[in-house]
Order: structure tokens, then sequence, then C-alpha cells
């Protein structure tokens, strides 16, 4: 029964990982295309880019930690 919700919670996790980290790609790259084509960037893109940079460390570090693939 456990290991069932375990799995389920994984896959989330995993899915919810790949999300973050396709939606901060796209955000670096809006922020890079309106500092080069308006010579101005949002600064909130910066922020989000960065907070979700740490929960992707955080989420990856777990993840790769159920795998057997973390360094430590």
């Amino acid at each position: 029964m456990w290991s069932k919700s375990i799995r389920a919670l994984n896959k989330g996790t995993e899915s919810f990982t790949m999300t973050l980290l396709v939606i901060m790609v796209l955000l670096v790259f809006f922020q890079i295309v309106s500092r080069a084509m308006f010579s101005t960037s949002f600064s909130w893109t910066n922020e989000l880019a960065r907070y979700m940079m740490v929960w992707l460390a955080f989420l990856g570090g777990g993840i790769a930690f159920q795998h057997r693939a973390h360094i430590g």
C-alpha cells in the first residue's frame, strides 16, 4: 500500500520538477529576448527564475537520492 503511494508521490515530484525546469527556461529566454529587443527587462522574471532554481536543486537532489545517483 505504501509503495504505491510513494511511487505516485515520486512521479508527481518528477513531473513538477520537469514543469519547473521548462517554465524557468522559458522565463530566462523571455528575459533575454526582451533585454535584446527592448533594452529593458522585467525584474520579476529574474526573481522567479532564481526561486525556481532553488526548488529545482532541492527536489532534484531528492530524485537523485531515490535513484541512487546523488553524490553525497
